[in-house]
């Protein structure tokens, strides 16, 4: 389905980049309250599921008593209904305990980039780079308490899922030989992410497949002086080898674990994947995260190895996280993995070193820790988790 097909949407959403909720004819409907338009935001992302009212009264009004909380969340309801009008009810039921929107009548540009990769039309291709080019999700609406960490959280989300799907849309087109068309997308999509490695990998190797090898040179050492100036590491194999192997297709680029240029050199290459927070409470993403975010920085530095950037290893969570699928897409030979639980106050965060070669677990340990602190927690678990990395993965010196 083109981007620019009309649905069957009553109302849209544009929730990349600032807040603006439009009618089907592209007016502009206006809702002068900040909670108003975190309201609609929230429970149009939450999906189909819905969310509770008690979880929305938590998360916009967590600095009020519940009795005002709930009575803030009727008057929210009151100025939606009365923007909307007679649509109000068809973008979204409102249940005694739950809020649902419906997306076969509000739809959303987020709705709108899923739809385009997923498709194999020219006007979508072409819709993606306006799309892309909008900021982050919710941009500039700013609801102090918790609202802030779930929008942190849902954001780190979507940017990873689009992501995947920009890569995966890139191996389609690189399987057909669309180079100029996977330049395209990969230009579009940097400026979005301007350190994802292997949308830049795609960039190149459509450049060298299109003849024009000084430009792929030129775009590997900018990313090379990028990573370097923002996160402190070198490129990753996925970059180097994009460079060193052009003609590679995607099915062929999976084949090996072992990165390219091994021989010459033979220091690790290690991946950090998100932790999987395994806590049951959605708000906890930001600490596990966040720990995987500090031990990768603290490992970069003055370790003998080398360190994929976090815009490539974090694409991988979940059911995604199979270690030769990983170390395959990644070129990487170890992959550190964790997961972080709480009971109340207490937090435990485990982590393993796994040798992608046979699969072989080299370390393992478990951290416990306090709440009340979080950032002092992350650094101090990602201290004693790099010193045992660099003792386990560096390279001995002669």
């Amino acid at each position: 389905m083109s981007v620019d097909v009309a649905t069957q949407a009553r109302a849209r959403l544009r929730l990349l980049g600032g807040f603006q909720l439009l009618g089907a004819d592209g007016t502009p409907i206006q809702l002068t309250s900040r909670r108003a338009r975190g309201l609609l935001a929230l429970v149009y992302l939450e999906g189909d599921a819905g969310v509770a009212r008690d979880r929305v009264c938590g998360l916009l009004w967590s600095d009020r008593p519940e009795d005002q909380a709930r009575a803030s969340l009727r008057q929210c309801l009151f100025e939606l209904k009365a923007a909307l009008g007679d649509l109000a009810d068809e973008v979204m039921e409102v249940g005694r305990e739950q809020l649902i929107a419906r997306p076969d009548w509000l739809d959303s540009d987020v709705a709108q980039v899923r739809r385009a990769l997923a498709a194999r039309g020219e006007e979508d291709y072409a819709a993606l780079s306006s799309l892309l080019s909008r900021g982050p999700l919710l941009e500039g609406l700013e609801i102090p308490g918790l609202f802030e960490d779930w929008l942190d959280q849902t954001r780190a989300a979507l940017e990873a899922s689009i992501a995947a799907e920009v890569v995966s849309c890139l191996d389609r087109l690189e399987a057909q030989g669309r180079w100029d068309k996977a330049r395209s997308l990969a230009d579009a999509y940097h400026r979005r992410d301007p350190l994802n490695e292997a949308v830049a990998a795609a960039a190149i190797r459509a450049e060298l497949a299109s003849g024009q090898p000084a430009a792929a040179q030129r775009r590997f050492q900018a990313m090379k002086r990028l990573l370097f100036e923002d996160l402190g590491v070198a490129p990753g194999a996925v970059l180097t080898r994009a460079l060193a192997q052009p003609s590679q297709s995607p099915e062929s680029r999976t084949s090996s674990s072992a990165p390219a240029g091994a021989a010459a050199d033979s220091r690790p290459v290690l991946a950090v994947l998100a932790f999987d927070n395994l806590s049951g409470d959605p708000q906890m993403a930001y600490l596990s995260d966040g720990v995987s975010e500090e031990i990768q920085q603290t490992v970069a530095q003055g370790a003998d190895l080398k360190v994929i950037a976090r815009s490539s290893s974090f694409q991988f969570r979940g059911p995604e996280k199979a270690v030769r699928e990983v170390a395959a897409q990644l070129q990487a030979t170890h992959l550190l993995d964790g997961s972080v639980r709480h009971n109340g106050a207490r937090v435990r965060i485990s982590a393993q070193l796994v040798q992608c070669d046979g699969e072989i677990i080299l370390w393992a340990d478990s951290f416990d820790g306090e709440l009340d602190d979080i950032f002092a927690l992350q650094e101090r678990i990602a201290r004693s988790v790099a010193q045992a990395l660099r003792a386990t993965l560096s390279t001995p010196t002669p």
